[in-house]
């Protein structure tokens, strides 16, 4: 590594170079082994940011004591002089340097290099790379920091295998060079460069008796207890633990409502850890979202487990990880010439980290930048392309070595989604005795897709040109002329059935009625179906089935004339397997097309269109209207245990609702409600303007927008505002934005000002915020503390007309001479009501109030269904004018209630 290099950081006044200016200087130089600094600060002649100097630590410096950069910039640039130079996110400091006239030819991003060389890293942040003992932002300290970080950086680099280094010299040529690491490498090998074969497993779960209570095992006292520096005794925690150490002992199915702040994971696994390892079982731990998992694993279950020698897995969906083969593949065939410096540093960092990691998923690589998460795209493992157990990388495959190590584990976290699957094709997972479902109220919604169809035309039939195409899989098919006629063959079905698809298409968005909203799903009903009989859709969906049983049938001769030619050679070679997954997946769209349409008692077929900004896309679906029974027969009667849980799984403590909808048989169910943790009745409060709109009123989003220019400044931003449709968000947005940025309170739409992921990271970042979300952020938002102290609802959360699985559930309800309104249709509105006002509290300190702007609310005879489900809150109902006076005075109220507090 050359030595006569300059690290470089820069402070400013903010993040553009055109109109931000510099406020300190620090650089740093080794020469002959000797360490030379030279820092200053700088007069920006315009104002700094409050918020800048508090980052800084600069409030008290008086910047107008220093030069400005025209006076310092000569002594810049011949420090610098034609040395490289090293920052950490480079470009920003070289951004602002070339506006002051200082040119940098050759420059070090040891941002992009720690990725690399330090790919299993949970943060880049240079206080995480390089922590030290002083603080971060000011670019003296900075400057340390990055300069250590550099040797840090070479260190790991120098310790990677061998091959790995070689591939990251033929991607990277003169970049690698600089860090000259040449004939070091360990003595490891990554798995791309010595694939493995797989070991057949052996042996059964081991059983301890351990003599430990659920109880004793975490009390203060315990190992758990100890673990934490401030253990907290909770009755609900210590109510629901004995709840499900008696349901292991019984056999029975418990649901538990348990809101946050009860501790309900440690509750579930401290009595599943020692039940299944005292008797040699397994359970399967569910959770709904890849966050709650990734805490599950990484941190809720190594604290319960303490010393217990509990074997655990954590099984993740086939596209959560890296298929080896296909990065085999990218790497073999990347070279300098082909492809862009982002793609290459990419996939720099894809091979070390498969060098390096044990797990090998997308949360492990965690992808930051652009081109690393199209280059997860390209080598994710999924059904069309994986080789299963004849594969070369079988026996180091990471989604193989995750299911194996599930066998062999008395706990196994997955999600509702590999549970699912599992039910509906038995093995996904290895069999289990008990089953413990966090965030249950997904779960039907969840075993719904599993059981049905979900084929978007446009992704099959890109699928199918790639096959087909030059250079595709199919040439790579040809090597043997006895097999040339059948490939051909099977080439041209499959072009055929890509026209057959595009007939279908085009023929269902004929009879896509016109929409408002983006999306628009079409239930194939009797009446529908018989008007297609004899017509061009008729034929179409006709065509399509014959191709499609077609292109199966000649895919299952190819496979098997290409075993008796080729031999045991087909059933290792990569090429054949794909062309082997690729049939078998055919052959499953064939059965499923061969359903799809006519109407049947038990399954809806429908079809849904979006409209996006590039041409329609039309998705074949195909789903159980009731999925109750099929839980029952592949879930329920196949376990011992059954543990149900979530903060919303009951309708003022009656659980039936959920129960039927889950098929928990009423001979096992046991079903307790934990009182919340929280003071709802002195921290929050719900509102209701008693003179709103009707919600089919068109001027009911206009009376909501500007009651929240009235209400949001009060507050000054800290609003979350739930919508039901995204054309009632995008009309608020529209109506509230320009007001509120007047007065600097910014607005973040979903879907319009990004993500929801990423808006709602933003929105906690950012006090002096509004944040209008549609469905996705009823729950899921998590924002503890002050930075969240108003949620308005823009109307009660009923389910959109025309969804094809609801019509027919409710005309099922109806036959049978019940009312689905009130049997369906207001319980499910009544707990997404509740998961809404759910984003409020978060800790016991939190203090908010929530609006409904629904009249229904008070109105209908319904209404009081919403507000006893609360379990308690403070109402007040009155005008929007005086609604917006108490609630200033609720919050002067509360804010000297926090100050008389402290």
């Amino acid at each position: 590594m050359r030595t006569d290099f300059v690290v470089l950081d820069l402070e400013t006044t903010g993040l553009n170079p055109e109109g931000d200016r510099i406020i300190q200087v620090a650089m740093l130089r080794e020469i002959n082994g000797c360490v030379e600094r030279l820092d200053f600060f700088v007069n920006p002649e315009q104002p700094i940011p409050s918020f800048v100097r508090r980052l800084t630590g600069f409030q008290d410096i008086d910047f107008t004591l220093y030069p400005t950069i025209d006076h310092v910039i000569n002594e810049v640039r011949a420090f610098i002089g034609d040395r490289p130079v090293v920052g950490h996110q480079i470009s920003f400091d070289l951004a602002f340097l070339a506006k002051v006239g200082v040119r940098v030819v050759d420059a070090i991003d040891t941002l992009e290099w720690a990725r690399i060389a330090l790919p299993i890293q949970s943060s880049y942040r240079l206080e995480s790379l390089a922590p030290e003992d002083h603080g971060f932002h000011d670019a003296r300290n900075d400057v340390e920091a990055t300069y250590h970080l550099v040797y840090r950086i070479r260190e790991a680099l120098s310790q990677l295998p061998k091959e790995t280094q070689a591939d990251l010299r033929y991607l990277l040529g003169n970049e690698w060079e600089w860090w000259d690491v040449t004939d070091s490498g360990t003595a490891f090998h990554s798995p791309l460069d010595f694939p493995v074969a797989e070991v057949p497993l052996t042996g059964e779960l081991p059983q301890m008796t351990h003599g430990y209570n659920a109880h004793d095992w975490l009390t203060e006292r315990s190992p758990i207890g100890k673990s934490f520096s401030a253990f907290e005794r909770r009755p609900s925690q210590e109510t629901m633990l004995s709840a499900v150490d008696r349901a292991y002992e019984d056999g029975t199915i418990l649901m538990v409502e348990a809101g946050t702040g009860t501790g309900k994971s440690l509750a579930y696994l401290t009595p599943a850890l020692l039940a299944s390892l005292g008797r040699g079982e397994r359970t399967v731990i569910a959770t709904y979202t890849l966050a709650l998992q990734e805490q599950l694993w990484n941190k809720d279950l190594p604290v319960a487990q303490q010393h217990l020698p509990v074997r655990s897995a954590m099984v993740k969906g086939r596209g959560q990880y890296i298929c080896l083969l296909k990065a085999d593949e990218l790497r073999q065939t990347t070279t300098m010439l082909n492809e862009s410096r982002g793609r290459r540093l990419a996939l720099a960092r894809l091979l070390t980290f498969i060098a390096l990691t044990d797990r090998g998923d997308f949360d492990a690589f965690n992808p930051s930048s652009h081109e690393s998460k199209q280059l997860w795209q390209d080598v994710l493992a999924d059904r069309h392309a994986c080789a299963g157990s004849r594969c070369v990388y079988a026996g180091s495959c990471y989604m193989r070595l995750a299911r194996r190590q599930a066998e062999t584990s008395h706990i196994v976290v997955v999600n509702h989604a590999l549970l699912a699957a599992h039910m509906a094709t038995p093995g996904v997972l290895p069999d289990f005795d008990h089953v413990i479902i966090d965030e249950a109220h997904h779960f039907s919604d969840v075993v719904e897709r599993a059981f049905g169809m979900d084929v978007n035309i446009v992704d099959f039939t890109q699928v199918l040109g790639e096959m087909v195409a030059h250079n595709g899989l199919f040439d790579h098919l040809k090597a043997h002329p006895d097999l040339f006629g059948l490939v051909e063959t099977v080439r041209d079905q499959a072009m055929q059935l890509r026209d057959r698809l595009a007939r279908v298409e085009q023929a269902l968005l004929s009879q896509t009625p016109p929409s408002d909203y983006g999306r628009q799903s079409v239930r194939v009903t009797e009446d529908l179906y018989a008007q297609w009989a004899g017509t061009g859709i008729d034929s179409a969906i006709q065509s399509l089935r014959y191709t499609l049983a077609a292109v199966a049938q000649v895919s299952r001769d190819i496979w098997a004339s290409a075993e008796a030619i080729l031999g045991d050679a087909v059933k290792t070679d990569a090429g054949w397997l794909r062309f082997q997954k690729w049939a078998e997946d055919v052959y499953d769209f064939s059965i499923h097309m061969d359903q799809w349409g006519p109407p049947q008692e038990a399954v809806v077929s429908w079809w849904e269109a979006r409209r996006l900004d590039t041409e329609p896309q039309v998705t074949l679906r195909q789903g159980p209207v009731d999925v109750s029974k099929l839980v029952n027969d592949t879930l329920w009667e196949k376990v011992k245990t059954g543990v149900l849980t979530s903060a919303t799984l009951s309708i003022a403590g009656d659980f039936q609702y959920m129960a039927r909808t889950l098929g928990v048989p009423k001979s096992r169910l046991r079903a307790i409600q934990l009182p919340s943790a929280f003071d709802l009745r002195h921290n929050s409060c719900l509102a209701i303007p008693t003179d709103a709109p009707d919600v089919s009123n068109p001027q009911h989003v206009h009376a909501l927008a500007q009651f929240l220019l009235d209400v949001v400044p009060i507050i000054e931003g800290r609003t979350l505002v739930l919508t039901t449709s995204h054309r009632t968000l995008r009309a608020l947005a529209d109506l509230i934005r320009d007001e509120l940025e007047a007065i600097g309170i910014i607005t973040l739409a979903q879907g319009i000002d990004g993500p929801s992921v990423r808006l709602v990271s933003q929105f906690k970042e950012t006090p002096r915020s509004v944040l209008i979300g549609a469905s996705g952020l009823w729950e899921g938002v998590d924002v503890p503390g002050p930075g969240l102290s108003l949620v308005v609802m823009t109307r009660l959360p009923f389910g959109a007309p025309g969804e094809p699985l609801e019509e027919a559930r409710m005309e099922r309800l109806q036959a049978a001479g019940k009312s689905a309104f009130y049997a369906h249709t207001l319980p499910k509105a009544v707990l997404r009501f509740q998961q809404g006002f759910g984003r409020l509290l978060r800790t016991r300190q939190d203090r908010g109030v929530v609006v409904v702007f629904d009249p229904r609310l008070i109105t209908s005879r319904y209404g009081t269904k919403f507000i006893q489900a609360l379990g308690g809150p403070h109402l007040e109902t009155q005008p929007q004018r005086a609604l917006v006076t108490w609630i200033r005075e609720f919050f002067k109220e509360k804010e000297g209630e926090q100050d008389r507090e402290i």
